[in-house]
């Protein structure tokens, strides 16, 4: 097997600079640079609403499914480098295992302030390339890329509707297209089936 590239491309070097980032930790917890971005992608996409359930499971009083979350925002930071903010999640989720409810209530808000700052440290993740040379999407192949989309999400088929995305990734998209697909990729992300379904029923 060839070897996992260990260092960022140029256009990526950005976040060796970035505060509460440790891309030496990242790429060795996720076995190389590339799937190191795919993670620190992953961690960027959901970050809002991840952070949003967080709050509404503690306004909720559920603190089972507030424990699970936290448990999951310790997994998801300490992968791409995040240490502080893994230690933050992990205090908390050892609070919500033994009922300690002060220690939650005094330091959640803390823990979503450091967790939501990342989505302004690494917002240029989002960002698109103005010199874009794929080809534009035939409106045919669109079409079908819905078509197989609206068949495959209620089935829950997460491979499938993958398979839809990246093909579509091929090809430059419509503003308005791009704008769907990409709220489609990040509600796949959190298995959000029923968000897709909602979303594919805007598209014409």
């Amino acid at each position: 097997a060839p070897e996992a590239e260990e260092v960022l491309p140029d256009n990526m070097a950005w976040l060796n600079e970035t505060e509460g980032i440790s891309v030496k930790d990242g790429i060795r917890f996720c076995g190389g640079a590339e799937s190191f971005l795919n993670s620190l992608r992953t961690f960027y996409d959901t970050l809002s609403d991840n952070a949003e359930t967080i709050e509404n499971t503690l306004s909720a009083g559920d603190i089972e499914m507030y424990t699970i979350k936290v448990h999951a925002l310790k997994s998801s930071a300490r992968i791409i480098g995040a240490g502080e903010l893994s230690e933050m999640a992990r205090a908390l989720e050892d609070a919500g295992k033994s009922g300690d409810l002060d220690y939650i209530d005094a330091n959640t808000d803390p823990l979503l302030r450091k967790y939501r700052e990342y989505k302004e440290k690494l917002q240029r993740l989002s960002e698109k390339k103005e010199d874009d040379e794929r080809e534009l999407i035939p409106r045919e192949e669109l079409e079908d890329a819905y078509a197989a989309l609206r068949e495959f999400i209620p089935g829950m088929d997460y491979d499938a509707v993958e398979m839809v995305l990246s093909q579509v990734e091929e090809f430059r998209l419509p503003a308005e297209d791009s704008i769907v697909l990409e709220e489609l990729k990040k509600k796949l992300k959190v298995l959000d089936w029923d968000g897709m379904e909602e979303l594919l029923r805007t598209v014409s």
